[in-house]
């Protein structure tokens, strides 16, 4: 038995077991045809209100999910792929970072000390390697304004809603944010298409209530926020104050010693979980005792 088969089959004991479902006080409304009104929603994006979320995992499917060929094209592992070597690493950071959280669901910020770190990257790999696990899925939020590299991943035909367009209140629903980019039980907030200053967004009440919705409401949904830069601007700052756990991104060779160690106290130690060396053949997760040394 698979770990979904296994997950949906507590989910449904739970779900008998529930006065409100076993009395019948939610029925499902049919249409003429007899199928309930799930079943005539679609389920691409893995939004189905009702469910629990092991059977929101079991209904994320990729309408255009992308091949071999494509992943490597766009940098994004493959539990399948020819040269394991950056799965394998991207796996050890998750595996240190679930045991951080003793397993429970996080909000996490990936960022960078300098431009062109790689955090982008990072985050959006560290994501595919959570949704290995069949059990779990990744929600990416790119917050990374200035450049939103990650955009270009979203699937949705047409130009798509995202972060700033839920903050700055012209769309409403949630799951309108949310979108597929062909990698299974990974989905992605694009930056969004108004386009003011990032930290009136990040500052805004409204996105402290979105991060703790989307991490509630289904405990194995992991959140990996994408930033900018935290020596650049205030922005990275802002959102480690949002979310559980800082990861900071140094790029290999490119900067200096003490623009890390002024990376590190601008997260701050109560925050900052850990750095990722990108652009070395592995990308290991350093610990307090050598991230103290470094400095």
């Amino acid at each position: 038995m698979s770990k979904i088969e296994e997950a949906l089959r507590r989910a449904q004991q739970e779900r008998a077991q529930d006065p409100a479902v076993a009395g019948g006080a939610v029925p499902d409304r049919q249409d003429r045809s007899g199928r309930t009104e799930d079943e005539r929603q679609p389920v691409s994006r893995g939004e189905l209100v009702g469910l629990t979320a092991a059977e929101e995992i079991a209904h994320m499917r990729e309408e255009r999910p992308r091949g071999p060929a494509e992943l490597t094209q766009l940098r994004i592992i493959d539990p399948e792929t020819a040269d394991p070597r950056v799965a394998d690493a991207f796996r050890q950071l998750r595996t240190s970072l679930l045991q951080k959280s003793t397993d429970s669901n996080f909000v996490l910020v990936v960022t960078s000390a300098g431009n062109e770190g790689g955090a982008s990257f990072v985050a959006l790999n560290l994501a595919v390697a959570i949704a290995f696990d069949e059990s779990k899925t990744a929600l990416v939020v790119n917050a990374n304004l200035r450049n939103p590299s990650l955009d270009r991943l979203v699937q949705t035909e047409g130009e798509a809603a995202g972060l700033t367009d839920y903050l700055g209140g012209s769309e409403k629903e949630v799951r309108h944010i949310i979108h597929p980019i062909g990698v299974p039980r990974v989905r992605l907030i694009p930056s969004g298409r108004q386009s003011r200053a990032a930290a009136e967004y990040f500052t805004m009440p409204q996105l402290r209530h979105l991060l703790r919705s989307l991490r509630q409401r289904y405990r194995e949904r992991y959140i990996i926020i994408d930033a900018p830069p935290v020596t650049q601007s205030a922005d990275a700052r802002i959102l480690s104050e949002l979310a559980d756990y800082t990861l900071l991104v140094v790029p290999y060779g490119k900067v200096t010693s003490t623009q890390v160690s002024e990376a590190a106290l601008a997260i701050g130690e109560e925050k900052l979980v850990g750095c990722v060396l990108n652009n070395e053949l592995r990308i290991p997760l350093l610990s307090r005792s050598a991230q103290r040394r470094a400095r």
